[in-house]
């Protein structure tokens, strides 16, 4: 209902409830509802009964969770992993991981991780031809139709792994963090790409037309975009080296010749451009 709740009274007549709202977006005004029942959601807190003192994991943010790496392992209980709704710890009230359409793609990457980690089964990934246009054309197929970048903003990205002289390596819907973890002491390029929206976009009224927008398309613009758009980033060394933003597509349409693939392709030719030779690696 978008309004804050002010009272709630039982009517001592009839037994409902008077529950008064304001509406911010609505000049404050003030409105009465009526209802049977009114359930109070509170939160909840962690139950750690289960667990003996020895490996009991810590709790953060109230007690609601267990701190996780970006592995989705107790920080301090090694070998203690966690899945569904409580690895909203590593993006709690940042993206969707406290939902079934966010957590189910990070429960899916944790199953990545200990294969790779206990099984000795690497991340599933394909080789491309390690090219600006080749991973231009990855990049945008990828993005025009992955559902756990667009439900897992921010935190699942593509990982491309781009050795100079070799085919590069693209690896899917990988939590970020886990990413840069996994590529520590690697000291060639590689690429993240993923969904984002702008900085304080959930502060912003969609349906306020005064509200300044990045033009539909716009590729001057796309750095200042507000709703939900592809970003790819060049890391190298330890560092980020670069960020690309693709043009905000209201009809989440990442594919334009001109305004989003153009674009692409110059941003890893230049970047590529700058990767040490195989001798230097």
């Amino acid at each position: 209902m978008d309004g804050n709740v002010l009272s709630v009274e039982k009517d001592p007549d009839d037994g409902m409830y008077r529950v008064r709202f304001s509406f911010p977006r609505a000049d404050e005004v003030v409105k009465e509802l009526r209802y049977d029942r009114v359930i109070v959601c509170t939160g909840f807190r962690f139950d750690a009964s289960a667990f003996a003192p020895e490996c009991r994991p810590a709790l953060v943010i109230d007690d609601r969770f267990a701190p996780l790496s970006p592995a989705y392992e107790s920080v301090n209980v090694p070998g203690l992993y966690f899945a569904g709704t409580l690895m909203q710890q590593r993006d709690f009230k940042k993206s969707t991981g406290g939902f079934i359409h966010g957590f189910r793609y990070a429960v899916r990457a944790l199953s990545h991780t200990l294969d790779e980690r206990h099984h000795e089964r690497p991340w599933p990934h394909r080789q491309l031809e390690n090219s600006p246009a080749a991973l231009a054309d990855a990049v945008v197929a990828r993005v025009n139709r992955s559902s756990a970048l667009w439900q897992q903003f921010g935190v699942l990205g593509d990982l491309i792994v781009t050795p100079p002289g070799e085919p590069a390596d693209y690896h899917e819907e990988v939590p970020v963090a886990y990413a840069h973890e996994r590529q520590l002491g690697y000291d060639g390029d590689y690429f993240t790409a993923t969904q984002e929206y702008g900085p304080d976009h959930d502060k912003v009224d969609p349906f306020d037309i005064t509200v300044r927008r990045t033009a539909q398309n716009s590729v001057d613009d796309a750095f200042d975009a507000a709703y939900l758009h592809p970003v790819i980033r060049h890391h190298g060394g330890g560092e980020l080296l670069a960020t690309h933003h693709m043009a905000e597509n209201l009809e989440n349409h990442w594919d334009h010749p001109e305004a989003h693939h153009a674009p692409l392709v110059e941003f890893f030719a230049r970047e590529l451009d700058h990767r040490p030779s195989p001798a230097g690696r």
